[in-house]
């Protein structure tokens, strides 16, 4: 069965976030975790899988933090969890890391199409200066989560780096166009699309899906 999680929870969710083998963001958020949008766990005798479900402003739903228990894996619970999640009747999107060839296989099984390719740098971008509207229709970084500009409600903005356009929002960033060299500071990570690099390190490589 699937059910929203609740305060009570959080030790299951917890322990299978320590075990799944990927980046453990979830348990560094710790309890705080389960207040922003909304947590969905599998369970019958016990949780043996999880998964966050958050609507964005571009009026779909964003899927991350999709867990399984070790011990119950390859019963098809994660999809169930995105099975639950299409109730909404809204497109999904989510990303994978480009090694993570498990969750790539379980996403395309789900019939989810990739869209994009980002890259992320170590790093953030200390600008600041004229703003504006942003013209073309192209996917905007929200705290690693990405919404499509064409579909909101409003038109985003872009700072203007030299010869080079700087989207943030809140704390994140992301460079829209690359044409001048540029440093970065600690303190995050900054989003690019994956032909736009041109020598900067990456730290990263992810992919967007919809379905």
């Amino acid at each position: 069965m699937i059910r929203t999680a609740g305060i009570e929870d959080w030790p299951y969710i917890s322990y299978i976030s320590s075990v799944a083998g990927y980046d453990d963001y979830i348990n560094k958020a710790g309890i705080d975790y389960l207040n922003t949008g909304t947590v969905l766990v599998y369970y019958d005798d016990k949780i043996k899988g999880f998964m966050k479900i958050e609507e964005m402003p571009d009026n779909t739903i964003w899927l991350s933090g999709i867990r399984v228990d070790p011990d119950h894996r390859n019963l098809g619970i994660a999809s169930l969890l995105i099975d639950y999640a299409r109730k909404y009747n809204k497109k999904m999107r989510l990303i994978v890391k480009d090694d993570n060839y498990k969750s790539l296989n379980m996403v395309k099984k789900n019939k989810f199409k990739e869209v994009k390719r980002f890259l992320f740098v170590n790093g953030i971008l200390d600008v600041s200066g004229d703003e504006y509207f942003i013209d073309d229709d192209t996917f905007l970084n929200y705290n690693w989560k990405f919404v499509f500009s064409g579909d909101l409600k409003y038109r985003e903005k872009y700072i203007k780096y030299g010869d080079s356009r700087i989207f943030k929002h809140e704390n994140a960033y992301q460079i829209l166009e690359l044409n001048d060299d540029i440093d970065f500071i600690d303190g995050g990570y900054t989003a690019m699309d994956d032909n736009i690099h041109n020598n900067i390190k990456i730290d990263s490589r992810f992919i967007l899906f919809e379905g």
